[in-house]
């Protein structure tokens, strides 16, 4: 086995060659990773909920792998983050709330690896949360943040997000740019968090569950997503994972640590790889 040392030591081992057979090669690959904010796996159709229409993630469930049981190493959505892309948990990486707490520099990012071995890295966050300043930003060529925050001191730091379309409707452009190059995507989606406000015909539709509302209108965006890397012959390409945040607290039974709020009855969140 082959493995390359970078300049801060870590090693990884080199991608191989083309699969005999003509198929693709681990060189060809790209990586398309999606995180879900506060989504329920017992609210989506792949884990056999059948209250909402969720075809797309079902449909990446039953070509890829269902991960059945998976959990988040923190209820917090910067803390979750951070784990999942320096492969640590909130006491290794330093972050453990959401605001207040910054990424250092020193840590080692999925983004990082992927830029120095040749993948152009970009992610459009729908959430101030995850705006770059807290640091998750180290080893993107291109990181979508950019929110308007209220005049008023008075506001809290979740309520600043952008829905779903929004979120296609940034990325779009920049995976056009750089289809026919390798590419390391992050597309973070926050539309099942507080305050729940589905657009139509997801609003009527669910109306009296306004939170089950926000699942499939998400489902439908990420469609928008899958279309393109069809359209473009990308699908086949791709690496597609997607990772999804703490699911929603019940509010009942809460207390909160240094760490952050713990809770007793906590409901595992999806994973599709």
């Amino acid at each position: 086995m082959v493995v390359r040392r970078e300049p801060d030591g870590h090693e990884f081992q080199p991608s191989g060659p083309r699969t005999s057979d003509g198929g693709v090669g681990p060189d060809e690959l790209n990586l398309l990773v999606i995180t879900l904010d506060t989504t329920r796996a017992d609210r989506i159709g792949a884990y056999g909920y059948q209250g909402v229409e969720t075809p797309t993630i079902d449909r990446l469930a039953r070509e890829g792998v269902l991960f059945e049981q998976a959990m988040a190493v923190a209820p917090l959505t910067l803390p979750a983050h951070c784990s999942i892309f320096t492969s640590k948990f909130p006491p290794e990486h330093g972050v453990r709330d959401n605001g207040g707490f910054f990424l250092s520099p020193k840590q080692l990012t999925l983004a990082t690896v992927m830029k120095r071995r040749g993948f152009q890295t970009g992610v459009v966050v729908a959430a101030f949360v995850l705006d770059g300043k807290w640091g998750l930003n180290q080893g993107f060529d291109t990181y979508v943040d950019q929110f308007e925050l209220p005049e008023s001191r008075g506001f809290s730091m979740g309520e600043i997000q952008r829905p779903g379309n929004e979120v296609v409707d940034r990325a779009l452009p920049w995976l056009e740019k750089v289809k026919r190059q390798r590419f390391f995507a992050w597309l973070h989606f926050y539309d099942p968090h507080a305050p729940y406000e589905p657009p139509e015909p997801f609003k009527t539709r669910y109306a009296e569950h306004p939170y089950l509302g926000e699942i499939p209108f998400m489902d439908s965006q990420i469609t928008r997503v899958i279309d393109f890397l069809e359209r473009n012959a990308l699908l086949d390409k791709g690496l597609r994972r997607s990772a999804l945040s703490p699911a929603p607290l019940r509010l009942e039974r809460t207390a909160r640590v240094a760490s952050g709020p713990l809770q007793g009855d906590r409901r595992p969140p999806p994973g599709v790889l």
